[in-house]
C-alpha cells in the first residue's frame, strides 16, 4: 500500500515537524482540545520508540516499515525468552505494542546480566551503551506507564461513544499531560542511545 502522506525528507524537515506539532500540542492543551493533544502525544511515543529501534540497528534506514536488518536479527531473537523457535515470530513494528515488545526484550536481556554479550560485536555494543546510558529498571517502569496510558488512549479512541462523558472529561486533561511526560522521557532516552550511532556501527550500518 502506497503512502497517502509525504514523509519527512531529512533531519531538518523532521526537526521542523517536531517544532510545529509541539506548538500545536501546547495550543491544544491551552484551549482544552485534549483529543488533538492526545493524538500528538501518541504519535510522539510511536516515533521515539521507532527511533530507538533505528539506533538499535533493527531498521536499515529511517524509512523502513518493518524490522528489516538481518545483521542483528539473530541477536535480537536471542534476547526473547522463547525456547520454541519454530513458533517465534518477530513483533510487527507498525504498531506501538510491537515496538515495545522488541525493546522490552532487550531490556530484560540486559536486566538478566547481558547473557552472551561477549560473543558478538553487536551484543557487546548494546551492553556498552545500555550500561552507560540507561537505568534499566527506570526505563522498564516507564514502559509499564506507557502500556497503561496506551490502554486508556485505546479506550478513548476506539470506544468513545460507549463511555460516560463525565468520566472521560474528568481525567482527559491529566492523562494527556501524563502521556506527554512519558513521551518526553523516551525522547531524552533516544538522544542518549544515538550518541555516535555506536550500536549501528558495530554491524556496519551508517
Amino acid at each position: 500500500m502506497s503512502r497517502l502522506i509525504i514523509p519527512v525528507s531529512d533531519n531538518l524537515d523532521k526537526k521542523n515537524t517536531y517544532t510545529q506539532y509541539a506548538r500545536r500540542y501546547n495550543i491544544a492543551l491551552k484551549n482544552e482540545f485534549y483529543f488533538e493533544a492526545m493524538l500528538i502525544t501518541y504519535a510522539m511515543m510511536e516515533d521515539r520508540l521507532r527511533s530507538w529501534l533505528y539506533y538499535l540497528g533493527c531498521l536499515d534506514n529511517k524509512g523502513s516499515r518493518d524490522f528489516d536488518c538481518k545483521s542483528c536479527k539473530k541477536e535480537i531473537r536471542f534476547m526473547f525468552d522463547n525456547n520454541d523457535s519454530s513458533k517465534f515470530r518477530f513483533p510487527v513494528i507498525g504498531n506501538i505494542s510491537g515496538k515495545r515488545a522488541i525493546l522490552e526484550a532487550t531490556l530484560k536481556w540486559a536486566d538478566s546480566g547481558y547473557e552472551n554479550s561477549e560473543n558478538s560485536k553487536y551484543l557487546t555494543a548494546v551492553k556498552k551503551y545500555y550500561e552507560k546510558k540507561l537505568n534499566i529498571h527506570e526505563v522498564m517502569e516507564q514502559f509499564d506507564k506507557m502500556e497503561k496510558w496506551c490502554s486508556y488512549r485505546n479506550e478513548v479512541i476506539h470506544a468513545l461513544m460507549n463511555k460516560n462523558v463525565e468520566s472521560v472529561n474528568a481525567e482527559l486533561a491529566e492523562r494527556v499531560v501524563e502521556g506527554m511526560a512519558i513521551a518526553r522521557y523516551f525522547d531524552n532516552l533516544v538522544k542518549r542511545i544515538k550518541t555516535n550511532s555506536g550500536i549501528r556501527k558495530s554491524i556496519n550500518l551508517k
